[in-house]
């Protein structure tokens, strides 16, 4: 099955995959419906350049066991909640490339999910975070660009074994932030104009941060309540 360059206002939901496999959303806008495009048990299906604009909770979402699907070069900007949204335990081995996800409450949010790629994200403007992870395990963050009120990259909820490398953070509150959040890797990422910390850890244990390197931070690396961290090689220079 796929959907090509339709417009969809005003529904429940502007698109909606429900235990489709390899099918695709191609070039659609959704506005102002409660959720912009959703997969529900669908995998192998790609979603390319499509908009959700202003929906009422969120953008782009993937939801139950939808599995290695592609989602590349979307806009998510301006809806209530999430911008794109992957949650539930059998949400897993995603790709996600090149989307932007801009002016939303969160940008790019995993929930309970394991083992997806996201780069070359824009994340800006939002109100919360960039990217946030919550109980998410084995995810990938790389080469992406977050901008946004408070936080950059973070990790919450006992998310464990992610990756978050090569990224740009530049005027957030917090860069990256860890909050009970045990085995991950900080490496390789520009951290820059931070106005409290370029990277916190906060009752986070045994995680790598290595390699990070940005100028005009408030602070560096700041780790409280944490034990067993490998810190190393980082160059956080202050204002």
């Amino acid at each position: 099955m796929t959907v090509r360059n339709v417009t969809v206002t005003d529904w429940d939901d502007g698109v909606r995959f429900i235990g489709v496999d390899a099918g695709a959303v191609v070039g659609t806008t959704t506005m102002n419906n409660r959720v912009g495009l959703s997969l529900l048990d669908a995998s192998g299906n790609r979603l390319a350049d499509n908009v959700a604009r202003g929906n009422r909770l969120r953008g782009i979402s993937l939801l139950e066991t939808s599995a290695n699907n592609t989602l590349a070069n979307n806009t998510a900007v301006g809806n209530a909640l999430f911008g794109i949204h992957l949650v539930e335990a059998g949400v897993r081995n995603n790709t996600l490339v090149g989307n932007t996800a801009a002016d939303n409450e969160f940008g790019v949010v995993l929930v309970g999910v394991h083992d997806n790629d996201v780069t070359g994200t824009t994340a800006t403007g939002n109100r919360i975070a960039g990217v946030w992870l919550s109980a998410a395990t084995g995810n990938r963050v790389t080469d992406s660009v977050v901008s946004n009120r408070f936080y950059g990259v973070f990790l919450a909820d006992r998310s464990t074994g992610n990756v978050v490398a090569n990224n740009t953070a530049d005027g957030n509150a917090v860069g990256v932030r860890l909050r009970s959040s045990d085995d991950n890797v900080v490496t390789r990422n520009v951290v820059r104009n931070s106005t409290d910390v370029a990277i916190l850890l906060i009752s986070s244990d045994r995680n790598v941060v290595t390699d990070n390197a940005g100028t005009d931070n408030r602070r560096g690396v700041v780790a409280l309540r944490s034990t067993g961290n490998t810190v190393a090689n980082n160059t956080l220079a202050g204002g």
